[in-house]
């Protein structure tokens, strides 16, 4: 029933935007996304939000309920209310020189624990 329910709201969004509107649906889970086909995807949940909502294009905007509860260490720079991110570009959390290691979501979080300091 709730899949049913978020699928309803998904098919109002896009009806919303294809009439030019800027609807911003938000669901607790994106389990059923996972069908859909995605040409954007997030890490940096603030200024990549911002960037979404600007953009001129659809967006489809995740977030993993896992990481729900956990803490992060946040610049004075992300709270700054003109922040936003570019959509389409990597953030590099730690530069190396031997390997790179490409994560998103919570597997950036352990991606970033397996290097050495």
């Amino acid at each position: 029933m709730a899949s049913g329910v978020m699928a309803g709201f998904t098919r109002i969004g896009v009806g919303a935007a294809y009439y030019g509107l800027k609807p911003v649906l938000e669901f607790m889970t994106f389990n059923f996304s996972m069908q859909t086909r995605c040409n954007k995807f997030s890490e940096d949940a603030r200024g990549l939000l911002k960037a979404a909502i600007r953009d001129p294009d659809p967006v489809v905007f995740l977030e993993n309920e896992l990481l729900y509860g956990e803490s992060f260490l946040v610049s004075a720079e992300v709270l700054d209310s003109s922040f936003c991110l570019p959509i389409g570009k990597a953030k590099i959390e730690k530069e190396g020189k031997d390997a790179t290691i490409t994560a998103f979501s919570k597997m950036v979080g352990f991606a970033l624990k397996g290097c050495l300091p």
